[in-house]
């Protein structure tokens, strides 16, 4: 008879197993799951490696004029609740988040149209405004569009839109980051729970392999605006990082597309990853 369970023999090859989710229960002898946090840390920091290098990469190529936030550094100051005042936009579809969103007790978190739909007085009562989808580019597209559409329809002056731009933020990696950083989500009722859109196939192995169920129908079409998004992860994967020049060359053409400012913001950030040297 079909069954679902199967049997991976040692502890060490569970790694290549379908993730939790795809319908199939990997054991041991006994029954005994071998999937544990610790075992799968590294898989999924491989995992990890591959998002960001996706969010930079997109990043880069369609808004490069926006300002961001790590989702470890949101969710260190969402946890210790007394950073600055936060309204969190949720930029995927309906469909998305009615699986579930970012969980940010005492926070509140609308959709981008909610935020279109009230600007001037959104931007008026919070501090910061932080956008967020699945990995960070739907949203990106919408900060940049967003404070344009600010200027363009007079709720704010020209003379502010650098200080706008810093005030709305967007999430680097997204919803996927943030549960690479063992970031909670909710449901539609607010309750805590798994379950998670990963809004197109192509991105499943952008999230960690631990504590996950994916909810997403894998028989639909790539979304249209997911195609650029998927362009960029093939890019990224056939690059070769440690190859010849290639890093010189990247770094040169990063540095032409960029705003000083963005650079300088950019440039802070890379300083805390890397040791200490005199040059």
């Amino acid at each position: 008879q079909p069954v679902s369970r199967i049997h991976c023999c040692v502890r060490e090859v569970a790694p290549f197993f379908p993730v939790a989710g795809s319908g199939y229960d990997v054991v041991l002898a006994g029954g005994e799951p071998p999937v544990s946090r610790d075992f799968l840390s590294h898989p999924s920091e491989l995992r990890h490696i591959r998002l960001r290098n996706l969010a930079w990469e997109v990043r880069l190529r369609y808004w490069p004029s926006v300002f961001c936030v790590e989702a470890a550094d949101l969710k260190a100051q969402l946890t210790l609740g007394n950073g600055p005042k936060y309204l969190l936009v949720d930029c995927r579809t309906v469909e998305e988040r009615q699986v579930s969103t970012l969980s940010a007790p005492g926070s509140i978190i609308i959709s981008a149209d909610d935020l279109r739909r009230q600007a001037a007085d959104y931007v008026n009562a919070y501090d910061t405004i932080i956008t967020f989808c699945t990995i960070g580019g739907r949203s990106g597209k919408f900060c940049e569009q967003f404070v344009d559409e600010l200027v363009d329809n007079g709720h704010v002056g020209p003379e502010r839109c650098d200080e706008l731009r810093r005030k709305v933020l967007n999430v680097l990696g997204g919803l996927a980051s943030w549960v690479h950083h063992r970031g909670g989500l909710v449901d539609g009722a607010g309750q805590p729970t798994n379950l998670l859109h990963p809004w197109c196939q192509a991105f499943l192995d952008m999230f960690p392999l631990e504590d996950l169920q994916f909810v997403f129908d894998e028989a639909r079409p790539d979304p249209q605006d997911a195609l650029s998004m998927i362009a960029c992860n093939s890019t990224v994967r056939g690059s070769d990082p440690v190859g010849g020049d290639a890093i010189p060359r990247q770094v040169l053409r990063m540095c032409s597309a960029l705003p000083p400012e963005v650079i300088d913001d950019s440039l802070s950030r890379a300083m805390h990853c890397c040791t200490g040297y005199e040059d």
